[in-house]
């Protein structure tokens, strides 16, 4: 019997909110040098919250086959706030709360830049560096990074084939081995639909080894 965790698919809320909790301009209306819209993608803070409690409807039943956890993007989708509230949700309903982080050197570096500081050291300090959180990917850390992942118990899932479907390092680069070899809670991944068969599976635990 195999028991699941399910949650919305990522909502996002943009990290430069501004203060009537609308994006911040420019975000909604695609250049050829910004991202693309989707436009069922919530619109505001309040209905990105609101979304994130969906999933967790089915813990209460104790023998459910498929739980609720909650998800967001991650890497320049998601505001300070948002990540605090999420994770102040995933604390009050006992759950798991999980986002991409540090997946390819340019997002780990516009991270860099928003925060001022390495971004796991950014996620410790408002809270969201603990043993309920687990990242897919986390590719590219530093050494203090590592310190804190640690210290803190956070949960990684690793996913190699994604990351070398785009050559983003992740095998090269990555301090998977080293954290695991430190008893760090690393596991393999898939990230997304179409890498889920055993296949994979097998072929993600050869290239760890």
């Amino acid at each position: 019997m195999t028991r699941r965790p399910e949650a919305d698919p990522h909502p996002a809320g943009h990290p430069n909110e501004s203060a009537n909790d609308q994006p911040a301009p420019g975000w909604a209306t695609p250049t050829s040098s910004s991202p693309p819209t989707i436009a069922s993608a919530p619109g505001s803070y309040d209905q990105v919250v609101d979304k994130l409690r969906h999933q967790l409807r089915r813990n209460a039943d104790p023998d459910a086959l498929v739980t609720g956890h909650i998800a967001v993007l991650g890497p320049g989708t998601a505001s300070e706030r948002l990540m605090v509230q999420a994770k102040s949700r995933v604390d009050a309903a006992g759950v798991v709360l999980n986002f991409h982080q540090s997946y390819s050197p340019a997002d780990t570096e516009a991270d860099r830049r928003q925060y001022g500081t390495d971004p796991l050291l950014h996620l410790a300090e408002i809270g969201c560096l603990y043993d309920n959180v687990t990242w897919a990917h986390a590719n590219h850390l530093t050494g203090e990074e590592c310190d804190a992942v640690l210290r803190h118990g956070t949960i990684i899932a690793w996913a190699p084939a994604a990351s070398m479907m785009w050559s983003h390092g992740g095998c090269l680069h990555g301090r998977h081995a080293e954290l695991w070899r430190c008893v760090a809670n690393v596991a393999l991944g898939s990230d997304s639909p179409n890498w889920p068969t055993l296949s994979t599976c097998s072929d993600g635990l050869r290239w760890q080894c």
